[in-house]
C-alpha cells in the first residue's frame, strides 16, 4: 500500500462497482399510470378463527354460568330481606299473622349457551335457571332425615318394648 500525496490510501482508490438496472427516461415515462393497490393485511391462518371461534364459545358459556350465579345471589338476597322484613313487622306487631309484600318477584328464566352437536356444528340454546332448586333441595333434606329420625325412634321404642317383654 502507498500513500498518496493527500493521504489516502491506493487500496482506498479502488472502486467497487455493483450491478444496477439500467434505467432510461423513456422506460419511466412509457408505463401507462396504474393506481397503487392498497396495503392488504395479512391473510389470517384458518386455525386462528377457529381458535378465536372456541375462545368465544367459551366466554358466552363462562358468561351464561356467571349470570345464573348472579340471580341466584340476587334472590339470595332478596329472600334475606324478606325475612327480616317479617321479624322486624312481628316484633312490632307480635299477635298479628304478618304478611308482606315480597322484595323481588319471579317469573322463569333462561340464560343462552352453546353447546356442539355431534356433526361439530354449534348451536346457541337456551338453559332454564332453576331459581327453587336449593328450595327443593332442603325441603327434601329435611323430609328424609325427619324420616330417619322416625325409623330410628320407632326402632329404639321396638327395642325396649322386646326388652320388657322377653322373659328369658
Amino acid at each position: 500500500m502507498k500513500l498518496l500525496p493527500d493521504g489516502d490510501r491506493e487500496s482506498d482508490k479502488r472502486k467497487i462497482l455493483l450491478p444496477v438496472p439500467y434505467l432510461s427516461a423513456s422506460s419511466l415515462f412509457n408505463k401507462k399510470n396504474t393506481a397503487i393497490l392498497p396495503l392488504q393485511p395479512p391473510q389470517e391462518d384458518f386455525t386462528d378463527g377457529w381458535q378465536h371461534l372456541s375462545t368465544q364459545v367459551k366466554r358466552i358459556n363462562q358468561l351464561a354460568y356467571e349470570l345464573e350465579a348472579a340471580i341466584l345471589e340476587l334472590k339470595m338476597i332478596a329472600d334475606n330481606l324478606d325475612e327480616q322484613k317479617i321479624t322486624q313487622a312481628s316484633k312490632q306487631f307480635p299477635l298479628r299473622k304478618i304478611s308482606c309484600k315480597k322484595v323481588c318477584s319471579y317469573v322463569p328464566l333462561t340464560v343462552p349457551y352453546v353447546q356442539q352437536k355431534s356433526d361439530g356444528t354449534l348451536i346457541v340454546k337456551k338453559r332454564k335457571v332453576d331459581l327453587f332448586r336449593s328450595e327443593r333441595e332442603a325441603k327434601y333434606l329435611a323430609q328424609k332425615l325427619r324420616h330417619q329420625i322416625k325409623r330410628k325412634n320407632s326402632h329404639l321404642k321396638q327395642a325396649k318394648t322386646r326388652k320388657y317383654i322377653n322373659f328369658s
